[in-house]
Parts: structure tokens; C-alpha cells; sequence
């Protein structure tokens, strides 16, 4: 099967199937904890030695592994999209099933910062991944469309505009404004449409962000009116 077209299915949990691992997971965890005695705790106390070791190697040396190896094999973007898929699906379950109650906004939290840590994982590796700037924007062109109504709102078109505005300048890294693979289509594109972004923001009255994306969207058009100076200046 061709990997790419793995990387974009969507994987659609059953409720029902859901609330089944649920409850074999706590059962499992409820078999482990009547083991437990009092015994155990002090154990702890008088030889904290392997205990220590087991909490540094469980969060520690495992997560530099795995982070290790993940650098090495290099796998595809699918292998995390199943984890996000995975959270994404059972908060979406919780969240129907606590309708009606307070706790649908906390639900709605999770589900936007698990969208924000999925946008952010391909945001970080856009440079080793196949045509991952354009899936880095498609990821975080996905949190803003799905959550205006956030309270983040304007922090998500913000980091939107900023990914733009690394792709220009990137572009003109790679491609001097003075030479022959210098595309001005492409490069104004990359600016109008982070520029739209910022000004987005700097529009919005009252929120925390509106300065912020003032300033940035001066910088940032600045900066394409340098590079067209220098285009046309021998």
C-alpha cells in the first residue's frame, strides 16, 4: 500500500468499542492495585535505589530512546496521526456523551490542544518530511478553521501567518531575489497570505494578540518591500 494514502486516512472509532478498552484497561489497573500492601510503600522508603531507577529510565532514558530512534528510522507521519487519531476520537466520545453538562468545555480544550500538538508535530519536522511545508500549513490551517470560536483563536492565525512568513523568507534563502529561480508569483503569495493573517489580527479589538500581529505584520512587510528593492536595484 502506498504510504502516502495512508497518510491521509482518518480513522473513525466506534463508541461503543471504546468503552470497551475503557473498561478492560480499568479492570487491569484494579487487578494490579489489589496486589498491592502497605509492604510496598515501605519498601520505597527503606530502598528507594530501584525504584529511582525505574522512574529514570521510565521517563527519562525511554522518551531519549524512542526520541533516538524515531531520528534513525525516520517513520512516516502516519504512525503519529494514529495517536492523535486515537485521542482526537475518545475525547470527541466524552464530549458527546457529557453533553448537556460543564464538562463539555474542558472536553473541547483537550480536543484543540490535541489538534494543536498534531499541527505541531508536522510544524516541527516540515524539513525532513515530503512536501512538509505545505502539510505543516494544511495542519495548522485545520486548528484555525476548527476552532474560531477558541478562545485561541487568535493565537492559532498568528502561528498560521508566522509559518507563512518562514516560508518566504526561506524562499528567498533559496532562491536570491537576483537570480533566475527567484518566482515573484510564488514569493507574493507566500506574503499576502500571512500578511492577510496578521492584519486578521491586528483587526480584532480587545484581544491580548492585537499588538503582537501589528508589530509583526510591519516586520514582515518590511521585509517584502526589501526584497522587491533589491530585485530591481543593480
Amino acid at each position: 500500500m502506498d504510504i502516502a494514502a495512508i497518510d491521509q486516512v482518518r480513522l473513525n472509532f466506534n463508541p461503543q468499542g471504546l468503552f470497551i478498552i475503557n473498561v478492560a484497561i480499568g479492570l487491569m489497573m484494579f487487578g494490579v492495585a489489589l496486589e498491592l500492601k502497605l509492604d510496598d510503600f515501605k519498601r520505597i522508603v527503606v530502598a528507594p535505589k530501584a525504584p529511582c531507577i525505574g522512574l529514570i529510565a521510565q521517563f527519562i532514558l525511554l522518551p531519549a530512546f524512542t526520541f533516538l530512534l524515531t531520528l534513525i528510522l525516520r517513520p512516516p507521519p502516519s504512525v503519529a496521526l494514529a495517536s492523535f487519531e486515537a485521542r482526537a476520537a475518545r475525547l470527541e466520545s466524552l464530549t458527546r456523551a457529557a453533553r448537556g453538562t460543564h464538562h463539555v468545555a474542558v472536553l473541547r480544550e483537550e480536543i484543540e490542544r490535541t489538534d494543536v500538538g498534531r499541527a505541531n508535530y508536522f510544524l516541527r519536522l516540515r524539513e525532513v518530511l515530503p512536501d512538509g511545508g505545505v502539510r505543516a500549513v494544511a495542519e495548522l490551517q485545520r486548528v484555525t478553521l476548527q476552532h474560531t470560536e477558541s478562545k485561541n483563536s487568535s493565537r492559532h492565525l498568528i502561528s498560521l501567518a508566522d509559518l507563512y512568513s518562514d516560508l518566504a523568507i526561506e524562499y528567498v534563502e533559496d532562491h536570491p531575489p537576483e537570480s533566475l529561480t527567484f518566482d515573484p508569483v510564488e514569493f507574493r503569495d507566500l506574503v499576502d497570505s500571512g500578511a492577510r493573517l496578521y492584519e486578521m489580527v491586528a483587526a480584532r479589538d480587545g484581544t491580548p494578540e492585537k499588538l503582537e500581529a501589528s508589530r509583526r505584520l510591519e516586520a514582515f512587510l518590511a521585509f517584502s518591500i526589501g526584497i522587491d528593492r533589491d530585485r530591481f536595484t543593480p
